[in-house]
């Protein structure tokens, strides 16, 4: 459960950076996303690996093997976050009304108020 809190963190911070921004186009809102969450996910990273470094100078093997899961995951979470996801949000990430439920429940709910009215 630890690893999968680990390897979606950062990715979430990227995503939610990206729905919130006001700009207007896919790359626009990805630069904001990564200019607000960037530091602090390389910040996160770095503490979290050097606690994984520290982990590997112990004698025992649970620990050991611990440090190599921790560093390996943050590793990757990074790598993902900063690198591939924001190559991803560029080409398909949502703009405008895409992905909000909102305009959809609007529709609904004016269909439902013309049929019983």
């Amino acid at each position: 459960v630890i690893l999968i809190g680990f390897s979606v963190d950062y990715a979430i911070h990227i995503c939610h950076a990206y729905v919130e921004s006001k700009q207007p186009t896919r790359q626009q809102k990805t630069q904001e996303s990564l200019k607000r969450m960037a530091i602090s996910i390389f910040g996160g990273s770095l503490t979290t690996l050097g606690v994984g470094l520290i982990l590997f100078a112990t004698t025992g093997i649970f620990f050991n093997k611990f440090a190599l899961v921790i560093t390996t995951t943050i590793l990757f979470a990074v790598v993902w976050s900063l690198v591939f996801l924001p190559a991803l949000l560029v080409a398909a990430g949502p703009v405008g009304d895409v992905g909000d439920l909102r305009p959809i429940w609007r529709k609904l709910k004016a269909k439902m108020m013309k049929k019983s009215g």
